[in-house]
């Protein structure tokens, strides 16, 4: 759902970001000074029968200070806004964002095209517990089948362990129903905190370790 939601806040953001930029003014006023100055003249009138008449006249001189406003390159970057007083940082969080949008485009409809799944293989370990562990396989590949499974001690053996590897299941069939994949459930002897190798037929591998008993806790 995110996608959409990202498209519509970035076709709402181009033109705010255009108008904020437009729009905003890249001084401060830092000092404002108003001079109002009244000047009174009278004009006699009583040759013409009227009264005397006053007129007055104001004169108003406004002194304004500017000061140019800092580009603010953090603020910029990070919230995505424009700065008035710098066109270059403007442009840079600009790009950033229309980068960040293409991106997530790409990742949604090209990605499949560049990393196809459709023949993926894999074994992924699942539940280990102290006396059995499960190994979940896939391999659309009939030509793997049979796939076998085994496991040895990875580390220096005692002299009550066998450090060979052991035989614990076979796949031998895999299907679309399934997604070709199946699980192999083996069972350990039950030695906590020793560490094992995994590995199958058609080339995966790996390790775990044996977790204690419920109720214990690991010796290392």
């Amino acid at each position: 759902m995110f996608p959409p939601i990202i498209w519509t806040a970035f076709a709402i953001y181009i033109p705010t970001f255009l108008a904020g930029f437009l729009s905003q003014s890249q001084y401060t006023v830092i000092e404002d000074d108003t001079e109002i100055t009244v000047t009174e003249t009278s004009h006699n009138l009583r040759d013409q029968g009227e009264p005397t008449a006053a007129e007055e006249e104001i004169k108003i001189e406004e002194t304004i200070i500017l000061q140019e406003k800092p580009p603010r390159i953090w603020r910029t970057l990070l919230t995505g806004l424009p700065s008035p007083s710098s066109a270059l940082w403007s442009l840079v969080t600009l790009v950033v964002n229309t980068a960040l949008v293409l991106a997530t485009t790409d990742m949604v409809y090209r990605a499949r095209a560049f990393y196809p799944s459709n023949d993926l293989s894999f074994a992924r370990l699942g539940y280990v517990s102290p006396t059995e562990a499960k190994l979940l396989v896939r391999e659309p590949n009939p030509s793997q089948l049979p796939i076998f499974v085994t496991y040895r001690l990875a580390g220096p053996p005692a002299s009550y362990e066998d450090a060979s590897w052991q035989s614990v299941g076979t796949i031998t069939s895999l299907g679309n129903d399934t997604d070709y994949t199946d699980v192999v459930t083996f069972p350990l002897p039950n030695h906590p905190d020793r560490t094992y190798q995994w590995a199958t037929s058609n080339n995966h591998t790996g390790y775990f370790t044996v977790p204690p008993k419920t109720g214990h806790v690991p010796s290392t």
